[in-house]
């Protein structure tokens, strides 16, 4: 085999094992499961595992919980609380990252991955969010008699498997009195097994782990599409059902506005918001325009952590309080708030039988003032969009970041303001703008940041993003944005140049970096603020397009904590 590609042939094998996966996984079979585990157990030596059945990874929870810390009364021997649980000998055969041959070439590698990740994607409901949820919800149920059924159906199913009849009953009521400890969930959620990556299980077969069989009679063809999250116990196998229902947005992220994005067939789910995982009120029937707008950060975290769990919501009551705006829509909160325009109406040049408005938002929306430009009437009825808290005229306002693009002014090497000029730049994590418009990275930060040109038209404002969440606004263009930049630096090196006792060889060192500041400020024919009255105005000019250029972590749903001064 090339060492920098696949076959042909390759590229068959993995599309018809795909097609197979994809088959199984839209039909889970309990029992074919199972008769997949008995095979792997018997080829590492060992005696088929008595495979125990849950309709959710709640109800597993509860079942290794106890499993795991009530042993003895399972004729079992339970495992130590404060050690985590010892590998399984079978670990290393359902783990398809430990399936690859030794000397198999990392490139290999990546494109059998490449080629079958594009054919069957990875579970995206088989992620943190879902096992959280279910701890949470186990020791602190937001729905107590739902959590007492599951606990029940789990302890029963547990007993019934593994103790005669006569002693099912006594075991049931020993199990659920065994005490709640975060330590001994911190082993439970340790050693759960997730969901196989499709991909890599694909391309570690493709690439020989499947030994003499045929490829499409691997007992992991049989396992790993019908199956949820697992627990592997000396001699027995807690095993989970996939989701009956999942649901996602245009982007592949779990979503949903009308319900749960992920639910099992016991009741248990989780909802989410373009990813961000929400209090299920929030969702629906979903919170009112004044619960939203006015509400106390507090109150915000009181209702969430109601219904998520304690300690669920720390720090994102804001992102809990733009999902619940973004599911109840814009136009309809303006519109239930009773807010009264800033400007207008005034009539849509695109459409005749529509009309732009300006609103200012309540403040607590996003902690800082934020505007909005909503259409009413026509075929685009209630479409709205952020924008800068400076806009006053809401034709303008509604073509902001858009129009002709005209001809990029850019320079070559701006390494004296600590920025970059690369191609191909990659952030730390995929981020995209509230209002969906382009993010085009054009430079980055030594610390691992990324600066952004927003949207199209004329004047593309800057954004730059670090790599710890937090992100500022520079400028309405390039130029603006350097020049923020460059009274910044300036203002930095001479604040350490009187520094006292400062040595000679960095005073002449900081000497020399404000000397090449001022060069490149006279090359690009900058004209930084020069007073901190201007320097200011500068500052909440770009703070002005705060809000609508909120950026949002994609595949967490959350925002970007806006800093003045982060760099």
């Amino acid at each position: 085999m090339p060492s920098d590609r696949i076959t042909d042939d390759d590229r068959r094998t993995i599309e018809a094992l795909a097609e197979a996966w994809k088959e199984r996984a839209s039909a889970p079979d309990r029992a074919d499961v199972e008769e997949g585990f008995a095979r792997l157990y018997r080829e590492q030596g060992m005696e088929p595992p008595k495979i125990v059945w849950f309709d959710s990874p709640m109800a597993g929870m509860v079942a290794a919980y106890a499993l795991a810390f009530g042993g003895e009364v399972l004729e079992r021997t339970p495992l130590p609380s404060s050690e985590p649980a010892p590998p399984h000998p079978l670990a290393g055969v359902a783990r398809a990252a430990r399936l690859f041959p030794g000397d198999t070439p990392q490139e290999v590698i990546a494109a059998a991955y490449t080629a079958a990740e594009g054919l069957v994607p990875a579970p995206v409901w088989a992620g943190y969010w879902v096992m959280k949820q279910a701890e949470v919800q186990t020791r602190h149920p937001s729905d107590p008699d739902h959590a007492e059924r599951v606990r029940g159906t789990a302890l029963t199913a547990l007993t019934d498997a593994l103790l005669p009849a006569d002693r099912r009953g006594e075991a049931r009521s020993a199990l659920a009195r065994i005490p709640d400890d975060e330590q001994r969930w911190w082993t439970v959620t340790g050693s759960v097994r997730h969901p196989a990556d499709p991909a890599s299980l694909l391309a570690a077969l493709l690439l020989g782990a499947h030994g003499d069989r045929p490829l499409e009679d691997h007992p992991l063809l049989r396992i790993a599409p019908g199956l949820g999250p697992w627990w592997a116990f000396d001699g027995v196998l807690l095993a989970t059902d996939p989701p009956v229902e999942v649901h996602t947005d245009a982007r592949g992220r779990l979503h949903r506005a009308d319900g749960p994005a992920v639910r099992f067939a016991d009741g248990f789910s989780v909802h989410l918001w373009h990813a961000h995982r929400m209090p299920p009120g929030a969702i629906a029937p979903g919170w009112t325009a004044g619960e939203i707008a006015f509400a106390s950060d507090e109150e915000v975290r009181r209702r969430a952590e109601a219904e998520l769990g304690p300690g669920t919501v720390r720090h994102d009551e804001g992102d809990v309080r733009r999902c619940a705006a973004e599911r109840l829509g814009w136009a309809r909160l303006v519109r239930e708030l009773g807010l009264e325009p800033v400007a207008g109406p005034t009539a849509d040049p695109e459409d005749p039988a529509s009309t732009l408005a300006l609103y200012d938002l309540p403040e607590p929306l996003f902690g800082r003032p934020s505007r909005l430009v909503v259409r009413s009437g026509g075929p685009r009825d209630g479409v709205s969009l952020l924008v800068p808290t400076d806009a006053d005229e809401p034709v303008a306002a509604a073509a902001w970041l858009t129009g002709p693009r005209e001809e990029e002014w850019m320079p070559d090497d701006v390494f004296a303001l600590d920025m970059e000029m690369e191609d191909d730049i990659e952030h730390v994590e995929e981020v995209h703008l509230i209002g969906g418009q382009e993010l085009e990275p054009f430079a980055s930060e030594g610390a691992g940041g990324t600066y952004y040109l927003c949207g199209e038209g004329p004047r593309r404002p800057v954004l730059f993003a670090d790599s710890e969440g937090g992100c500022r606004v520079l400028g309405r263009d390039l130029k603006e944005a350097l020049e923020l930049l460059a009274a910044e630096t300036l203002d930095s090196y001479r604040d350490d140049l009187d520094t006292d006792g400062l040595d000679p060889d960095d005073a002449a060192e900081i000497a020399a970096d404000i000397e090449t500041v001022e060069e490149l400020i006279g090359e690009l024919k900058l004209t930084p603020p020069s007073t901190p009255e201007e320097y200011e105005a500068r500052v909440s000019s770009a703070r002005a397009m705060s809000t609508a250029l909120t950026l949002i972590m994609t595949e967490e749903g959350n925002a970007y904590e806006y800093r003045d001064d982060t760099d």
